[in-house]
């Protein structure tokens, strides 16, 4: 099978009437099947290694991901390939085009920043949990302060109470003994706090972890809004980033517009003025026949009631 073949394939062209074109022709044909062929080929291998990067596919549905999103896209490209040149078709094909490969630039580059990406989330993470505190864990801590505080206050004033310096009787008489047993309530209190306290840190620490683990194991690859802010505020705040991020997205939107560049900056070939011309003549021919039809078009004749009639009576004469 010879390039010209191939590419008659790929430009859903028909190879015979190509083939039966000027050089030229073949070339312009060969070149379009080239254009075309590139950005075929990237959404190939960017469908798959999205699909095992964020999606953490097996390799063979991630080859069937890569297959369908190369086939969509020559699909959408070769369609663009076979309109003709018209203002309107023109700005709609480069709106195409251009959604297109948007929409493959942010593939791309999440794809190529990943590692980025997952730095920024275990950051976020590392930030949230030392300097954001739960409301319940500020309750609980406010809690423990505040019933240890007491306790020492009131050990304090025991004390103070055994001294004589409260009521005047030095030893341990009522008034004291009625102190420690407010301190060992209170001490209880206070233990039943640091235990809630702990119970909460405990748990606050094992969702860090757990949420810690999920991304180096990339549970959260696939939160795609997630990923694209973090992509923006990773953009717009590191220069180099940026260049890196612009560059690549240039490229990408300059190969995914390659075929319709192309297709819109060549002349018009002797294989698409052949098929303008036959179209035009078919057209012509239509008309000329549809024309020729009204002219000698009888309304009573074409009547099914008249034919009927007409028959009956040829019949009846026959007899």
């Amino acid at each position: 099978m010879n390039l010209l073949k191939i590419s008659c394939i790929l430009l859903g062209e028909n190879y015979g009437q190509v083939s039966r074109q000027t050089p030229e022709t073949k070339r312009v044909m060969a070149n379009r099947a080239v254009a075309l062929a590139i950005p075929v080929m990237i959404w190939f291998v960017l469908g798959l290694a999205f699909t095992r990067v964020f999606f953490h596919k097996p390799v063979s549905f991630a080859i069937l991901a890569g297959l369908f999103s190369a086939s969509l896209v020559w699909l959408v490209d070769r369609s663009i390939l076979m309109a003709r040149k018209n203002g309107r078709s023109s700005l709609l094909r480069v709106g195409l085009a251009v959604a297109v490969a948007i929409i493959g630039a942010i593939c791309l580059d999440e794809l190529l920043f990943a590692e980025d990406i997952r730095n920024y989330k275990l950051e976020r993470l590392d930030t949230a949990y030392n300097k954001e505190m739960p409301d319940d864990l500020l309750a609980a801590q406010a809690s423990v302060a505040y019933l240890d505080s007491l306790l020492q206050a009131k050990r304090k004033e025991a004390v103070a109470e055994a001294q004589g310096k409260g009521s005047g009787n030095v030893g341990v008489g009522k008034i004291t003994l009625f102190i420690d047993d407010q301190v060992k309530d209170l001490g209880q209190e206070l233990t039943l706090a640091q235990e809630r306290l702990e119970e909460i840190e405990r748990k606050r620490e094992e969702t860090y972890v757990h949420a810690r683990e999920g991304i180096l194991a990339g549970k959260q690859d696939h939160a795609m809004i997630d990923n694209l802010e973090i992509m923006w505020i990773l953009v717009t705040s590191n220069t180099a980033m940026k260049i890196v991020y612009s560059v690549l997205s240039l490229l990408f939107l300059m190969l995914e517009l390659l075929p319709l560049s192309i297709k819109l900056s060549q002349p018009e070939t002797s294989y698409e003025s052949m098929l303008r011309l036959n179209d035009e003549l078919a057209t012509q021919k239509y008309r000329a026949i549809r024309d020729r039809q009204a002219q000698y078009y009888d309304p009573v004749e074409a009547d099914p009631a008249y034919q009927t009639l007409r028959q009956a009576i040829r019949e009846n004469n026959l007899n």
